[in-house]
Parts: C-alpha cells; structure tokens; sequence
C-alpha cells in the first residue's frame, strides 16, 4: 500500500491524468470539425436538392407545354385528314 502512495507513483498518475485529459480535448476538437464539416455537407446538400426542386419544376412546366403543343397538334391533323377525305372526288 505504501508503494501506491509514494510520490514517485503519485505524478506518474497525475501525468497520465494530463495525458489522457489532452486526448480527450483532442477528440472533443476534431469532433467538432467534422460535426462542423457534416452541417456543412447537409447545407450543401439541401441546396442541391432545391436547385433540383426549381430545375424539375421548370422542366415539367417545359413538358406540359409540349403536351399542349402535341395535342394541339394531333387535333389540327385530325381536321386536316378529316378535310382530305372529304376533298377527294
């Protein structure tokens, strides 16, 4: 028991105690950057997904025009075939 106490002992406990205490301040900071650097990604990754958002809404408006234009079409060609039958002789 005597050997436990000894000042000798003692400091190398109190070391290792600093020791382990400046790992644990070490992995709090790099837990830091990368929760940093996570937040970072999902901001960068919610403004993808609204630029995609705006991107796809463009492009269904875009694709409902040309359904609109292709059924305007088919309508015209319609009357067009319907006046040809009835123009030939």
């Amino acid at each position: 028991m005597q050997d436990v106490l000894a000042p000798s002992i003692q400091y190398g406990f109190a070391g290792f105690s600093v020791v382990l205490l400046g790992i644990v301040v070490w992995q709090i900071r790099e837990l830091l950057k990368l929760t940093r650097a996570f937040s970072a990604a999902m901001q960068r990754n919610a403004d993808a997904f609204t630029r995609f958002e705006r991107a796809f809404e463009k492009f269904q408006t875009v694709l409902s025009g040309v359904d609109q234009t292709m059924q305007s079409f088919a309508v015209e060609s319609r009357q067009v075939l319907k006046q040809l039958r009835e123009s030939k002789p």
